[in-house]
């Protein structure tokens, strides 16, 4: 019935329209088929793992030899992702091992290097098959999802990180951008950035070797050096350009962490970059051929103020297209995650034509990532100060509603608005429901109206025909979903 109404509604619409919806209809059928599959397909994905797993520990009890333990732990860990039960038991198998002897016959460890590379392999075949497919078929996300499943349990595989366009450098993975440095002698430090290999012992002894200048100092004397805002540290890594006074371990710290969140926002957004037209790999794992982001984090607030190029004392970040670059200071994380992501999509995209409810409920989805396995997980929404507020003020009734919410499509309506905050609170819990909610069944289709949205590219096309929802029942939905959530 409801199939025979929907064919003669799009029989009366006119070609384009028709093709809108039924390319619409085609994607979304597809990709819940291959959802649906790999959802299907875990279980039997376990067991190979199961299977391989065991076959290794066999062989490690039988032949103790060094670095065992590592490839188990990373395969029980790719494990957990799919069953936890079955990675519990095996976890407890790996403990139970008897101790490595002082002396490792070459037998017993050619015996377990052999059967690390054809048991592990075997265990993971279908997942890179699946990985491959994903490709093939333009789904850029479902590869994104299945690639970091299989790296977890094998985080060192040379093929994957080579077709990614990455190398090894003493035993450390660098991207184009930093393969060079790299290979001019120095590694990345995750507490002192770049640092001489040759000079380690110095390091070792509390001495910094400021790179700009070739000078040895403590830590206390660099930091003293770079304390003013026109002599601030300058930075580089794989991604980022990273500017300011801010001590240097700030400055570290602010690049591990914006690294980190860099790759989530590629894997999350896949198909923001990667269109099913474009599907590629590298560019999923932003190792595409991209434009280093500018970013500046000065020490104090009052340096923020001073370093910004427009007046803007209350903000506790800012990102300025026309430059373009972000500004931020020590201390407010979630302002420095959700400004940046304002900053990848629009130097992606090179344009922004999106509705500023929609842009700033991305920002605020993304903005209050927490660590999970040694990987930022966006959408959290424990720490969300803006969804918490809107789950408070759902409480008392005071909440704003999505009709006045829609109807907010340019900054400036967004800075008139009586309580900007309301915008704020409502807009990512909003885009929280379509990212997160129902097992995420709105996310391909919303992240395709996002970037269709920035390039202009919607021929008018709403929000609930990329969804192929209306709006009513999206709103229904949402209100339940809300309901079954409770502030902190």
């Amino acid at each position: 019935m409801i199939a025979a109404f929907m064919a003669s509604w799009m029989g009366s619409l006119p070609a384009a329209e028709h093709d809108f919806f039924a390319q619409r209809a085609e994607l979304r059928l597809d990709r819940a088929q291959v959802s649906a599959r790999l959802l299907k397909g875990s279980p039997e994905r376990a067991q190979r793992l199961v299977k391989g797993i065991n076959a290794l520990l066999a062989v490690a009890t039988q032949h103790r030899a060094h670095d065992q333990e590592r490839p188990l732990r990373q395969m029980i860990a790719g494990l957990r992702l799919l069953d936890a039960n079955l990675a519990a038991g095996r976890e407890s198998a790996l403990e139970a091992l008897p101790p490595i002897p002082e002396s490792v016959s070459i037998q017993d460890q050619h015996a377990w290097d052999d059967a690390l590379r054809s048991k592990r392999s075997a265990a993971l075949q279908s997942t890179r098959s699946l990985v491959e497919e994903a490709i093939r078929n333009g789904l850029a996300d479902v590869a994104s999802d299945l690639l970091r499943q299989y790296l977890v349990a094998y985080p060192d595989d040379p093929v994957v990180h080579h077709s990614l366009g990455q190398t090894m450098v003493r035993d450390r993975w660098y991207g184009p951008n930093s393969l060079a440095v790299a290979e001019n002698g120095l590694d990345w430090n995750e507490h002192l950035g770049w640092v001489r290999v040759a000079d380690q012992s110095r390091y070792d002894h509390g001495e910094y070797c400021d790179l700009d200048t070739g000078v040895w100092s403590s830590m206390a004397e660099a930091d003293a050096r770079h304390d003013a805002i026109d002599t601030g540290w300058h930075i580089q890594s794989e991604h980022l350009d990273v500017r300011g006074n801010a001590h240097l371990a700030d400055i570290i710290r602010c690049i591990n962490h914006l690294e980190l969140f860099y790759q989530q926002i590629f894997s999350v957004y896949a198909l923001f970059f990667c269109p099913k037209e474009q599907s590629d790999l590298r560019i999923v794992f932003a190792m595409g051929n991209s434009p280093k982001l500018i970013v500046n984090l000065e020490r104090t607030k009052e340096d923020y103020k001073k370093a910004l190029p427009v007046p803007a004392a209350w903000s506790g970040g800012m990102f300025i297209p026309t430059i373009p670059a972000s500004f931020f200071y020590v201390g407010p994380g979630n302002a420095m995650y959700h400004e940046f992501t304002h900053q990848v999509l629009h130097v992606f995209a090179e344009m922004d034509h999106a509705p500023f409810w929609l842009v700033e409920g991305v920002a605020v989805y993304s903005e209050s990532p927490e660590f999970v396995d040694g990987e930022l997980v966006l959408g959290t929404i424990r720490n969300n100060y803006h969804i918490q507020g809107y789950l408070k003020e759902l409480a008392s009734g005071t909440a704003e509603s999505l009709d006045t919410l829609f109807g907010v499509a340019t900054f400036r309506e967004w800075m008139d608005a009586v309580e900007p905050f309301k915008n704020y609170a409502i807009a990512g819990t909003f885009l929280e429901f379509l990212m997160e909610g129902h097992a995420r069944c709105y996310r391909a289709d919303l992240i395709d109206f996002l970037r269709d949205s920035y390039l202009d590219q919607t021929g008018g096309h709403s929000l609930f025909d990329y969804l192929g929802v209306e709006q009513q029942d999206l709103e229904n939905e949402f209100v339940s979903w809300t309901s079954t959530l409770s502030p902190n």
